[in-house]
């Protein structure tokens, strides 16, 4: 099967892609992103990202694993991932990096403004367009592919 590839104007300022011909699937997808909404999200509170992942990863292990498959309804999706297990591959050993990458303007005076907060970087850097990658952990600007050292000055919200 040949699919053909055409840009579709943005929805909700999202660029994208969108294959022609898969429309029979989009059902399928919607309906597992509602089981997950309805009954993993529901009325169920989260301290931090590792405790949403350690949470997701006991429902996923439990509750979500014992329903019943979609294509072979006699059989759970514990059982169906069991059987094609042997089949998948493994994931790699240098994972892939998920930081959030942006540009951010600096103005005249020293401050790179990320998520609302303020980032101290070197007077050399001003009127220029840096990137910021952040995670859950660190926030890092560079300058290309040199991480300029900075320093974290305030929120906003402290300053008021």
């Amino acid at each position: 099967m040949v699919m053909r590839w055409l840009p579709r104007p943005p929805t909700k300022k999202i660029s994208a892609l969108w294959p022609r011909g898969h429309n029979h699937e989009k059902g399928r997808v919607e309906r597992a992103i509602r089981y997950a909404r309805e009954s993993f999200f529901a009325a169920r509170k989260f301290n931090d990202l590792d405790d949403l992942n350690a949470q997701a990863a006991q429902w996923c292990a439990g509750l979500a694993a014992e329903r019943p498959c979609r294509e072979e309804p006699q059989m759970s999706v514990r059982e169906a991932f069991e059987r094609e297990q042997p089949s998948l591959l493994a994931l790699p050993d240098n994972p892939y990096p998920c930081e959030l990458q942006l540009p951010v303007k600096v103005g005249k005076t020293p401050y790179a403004r990320f998520d609302l907060n303020d980032y101290s970087v070197p007077h050399t850097h001003v009127q220029r367009t840096l990137t910021v990658r952040a995670d859950q952990h660190r926030v890092r600007i560079l300058d290309g592919a040199d991480v300029l050292p900075c320093m974290y000055a305030a929120t906003i919200a402290a300053r008021r």
